[in-house]
């Protein structure tokens, strides 16, 4: 099976193309080694990009896109040779550096999520989410915890109008912050 790979190529789409590239994409990032988790694999894989995916593994969209091409046999370039047409990382995953948003520094947690014990038990953090997020008070927001950058779920929050913030608190451990019914004019970083 041939597949173009491009960052907005899925994760999903790309391992199941392409099976041997797997352990090599693992070699390359270890970060990439949560992908042996099914629960990861069944959904996370099958919505997250590799510009995502290269987000929550802090390298370049054009890193991996191109060693993903040389591994599968796709050259380092585009069809024609270039590379001057992939893009660069997105700023949309970036955190405020200096300034947190007004709604988590007046807010409060209602609710903290660990992703990483609800994936060891078998769980999918997103549907939990879903279900703290619809309870949420007034003034209050939820906290995942996690060991990764969830990338793919900031794109999928915000686009239902879920407020977006995340730091990274450790070399390997991320604090994202979600939040419904803004008021209008916060701050939906």
């Amino acid at each position: 099976m041939s597949l173009a790979i491009h960052p907005n190529t899925k994760v999903g789409d790309v391992l199941d193309a392409y099976p041997a590239v797997e352990e090599k994409l693992i070699a390359f990032v270890p970060a990439f080694a949560k992908l042996r988790n099914p629960i990861l694999r069944k959904t996370v894989a099958r919505v997250a990009t590799l510009e995502a995916a290269a987000r929550m593994a802090s390298i370049p969209a054009r890193e991996l896109v191109m060693f993903l091409r040389e591994q599968t046999g796709q050259g380092e370039g585009l069809e024609d040779g270039s590379t001057s047409s992939l893009p660069a990382v997105s700023d949309s995953s970036r955190p405020h550096e200096t300034e947190v948003p007004a709604w988590v520094t007046g807010g409060r947690a209602a609710v903290t999520l660990d992703a990483d014990a609800m994936l060891a038990a078998g769980e999918h953090p997103l549907g939990a989410i879903h279900t703290q997020l619809a309870a949420l008070e007034p003034e209050c927001y939820l906290r995942l915890l996690s060991s990764f950058l969830p990338a793919p779920l900031f794109d999928a929050m915000r686009s239902a109008g879920v407020a977006v913030y995340w730091r990274q608190t450790g070399a390997a451990m991320y604090e994202t912050y979600l939040a419904r019914d803004i008021a209008e004019g916060a701050s939906k970083s």
